[in-house]
């Protein structure tokens, strides 16, 4: 095509004949002579040879019917497994796929007495894991939520609901307010 250059390599060759530079089958290829290895009785070998290879042909075709058959039904069966396989191994990474995300759950807390127990069982003294949490001092009140200070203080119940509903109502209402601004 348009600005594709091929150089002619072949425009300086000293050859006797300058029309052998140009040839389609040249006599000298890699420094060796092409007609040492062209067999001037080719084609009849090659004629000879189609005809043995046409009668091997129809031969195997009258004897591969039911062997073809059975090979493909076995060959069948092995892709089958392989695709069974292939379809239970997307099923279980589909599974394992939903686990990732799933939280662990925590574990539970020991009661002391299971804890004595068990150290009892090593023959350690599991008396003192007891007196020790006997020992704790309970938190104040100040650290108790508000929800449960009320509770303890006296107050009813629904008057704890009845203040949190009203509370949830002028929120809704500013929420709603908001949006028509």
């Amino acid at each position: 095509g348009a600005g594709v250059y091929s150089v002619d390599l072949w425009k300086r060759a000293q050859l006797e004949d300058s029309s052998w530079k140009y040839d389609v089958v040249p006599e000298i290829m890699d420094g060796k002579n092409i007609y040492d290895f062209v067999d001037p009785d080719i084609d009849k070998k090659l004629a000879q040879l189609e005809r043995e290879e046409e009668l091997l042909m129809k031969e195997a075709a009258l004897r591969d019917d039911d062997q073809v058959l059975n090979e493909f039904a076995k060959t069948q069966n092995v892709l089958d497994e392989l695709h069974s396989r292939m379809r239970q191994k997307r099923l279980e990474n589909r599974l394992s796929k939903s686990k990732n995300g799933n939280p662990v759950l925590r574990k539970k807390k020991k009661k002391a007495e299971d804890v004595e127990r068990q150290l009892e069982k090593q023959g350690l003294d599991g008396s003192k894991v007891r007196a020790r949490s006997a020992a704790k001092t309970p938190r104040s009140s100040s650290l108790l939520g508000k929800r449960k200070r009320d509770a303890t203080a006296g107050a009813a119940d629904g008057e704890v609901a009845r203040g949190r509903a009203a509370s949830a109502l002028r929120a809704a209402s500013a929420r709603s307010m908001s949006r028509m601004k």
